[in-house]
């Protein structure tokens, strides 16, 4: 009695978890969610996926099907069923083996008292995760790393604010008379920390890929220290730290586009100029 009244307490919490288990999975069990669902482990080597975003059409699980029936050396999705509960979309697709390639998802003051030290620490992680593959295309690579980090240490402590992360463009919302009035899409570097952090690297992305993306990067950088008094070595220190701990988010050569824009950033740095040596 006492299992049941648990059981029947969790369907409760999560009523899919009760859906599932009146269609014969009574041990599905919430595995994952993102911003096109939640995801369901039914067993038997079969997933559903509760879909709150837009969900697969027909054209993509006819390619799921085609592409499944080819022998390949690792598993694709594949949809079984498609139903429809109270006008949310519900998938039943193949599980598949392993687990998602991650950057480093442990939160950033664990273990750690100062911002700058909870940075060094996710420096040399990122380092020893791919840094081979960085390396290749940044000369003095380990020096570089360690000039950084000792830079970092040494930055003198500030009080600690919200940091955005992301302060492109798209994510500011202004006025007619051009004032900002919203600031949007959270979460890329979203922490709390030093807000010359935040100057640095918006200072860095505000033109990532343009012809003169270089140049801009220098003159904000430049504005920044001069009317907000933050010192410039902290500005060029945090931006070698932005390059090294997001390099590796979406590729891991010189294909990917953030992979290259980070290189480039490594290699004009300060932190990483032959001639500090």
């Amino acid at each position: 009695m006492e299992i049941s009244l648990k059981v029947e307490a969790a369907h409760v919490a999560d009523p899919w978890a009760g859906y599932f288990a009146e269609r014969g999975h009574p041990g599905a069990r919430r595995i994952g969610a993102g911003v096109e669902g939640v995801v369901y482990r039914l067993g038997d080597g079969q997933v559903a996926k509760v879909w709150t975003g837009r969900p697969p059409t027909e054209l993509t699980r006819q390619v799921y099907a085609d592409i499944a029936q080819h022998r390949l050396p690792f598993a694709t999705p594949e949809i079984f069923e498609v139903h429809e509960h109270e006008s949310v979309v519900v998938t039943y697709e193949r599980e598949l083996p392993g687990v998602p390639m991650r950057g480093d998802d442990r939160p950033l003051w664990q273990g750690h008292d100062r911002f700058q030290d909870a940075l060094a620490a996710l420096v040399v992680r990122a380092a020893d995760r791919h840094g081979a593959a960085l390396a290749v295309h940044v000369p003095e690579f380990s020096a570089g790393v360690e000039r950084t980090l000792n830079a970092l240490r040494s930055i003198t402590d500030a009080p600690v604010t919200a940091i955005h992360g992301d302060l492109v463009p798209p994510n500011i919302h202004t006025d007619a008379a051009g004032r900002p009035v919203a600031v949007l899409d959270f979460g890329f570097y979203t922490t709390a920390g030093d807000p010359a952090f935040e100057a640095a690297v918006t200072a860095a992305v505000w033109d990532m890929y343009g012809p003169y993306a270089g140049e801009h990067t220098a003159e904000l950088t430049r504005f920044f220290a001069q009317e907000l008094g933050y010192p410039p070595a902290a500005l060029t220190t945090y931006q070698a730290v932005y390059a090294l701990t997001t390099y590796d988010l979406f590729g891991m050569d010189d294909k990917d586009g953030h992979f290259r824009w980070c290189a480039e950033q490594l290699r004009r740095n300060t932190m990483f100029s032959t001639q500090m040596s």
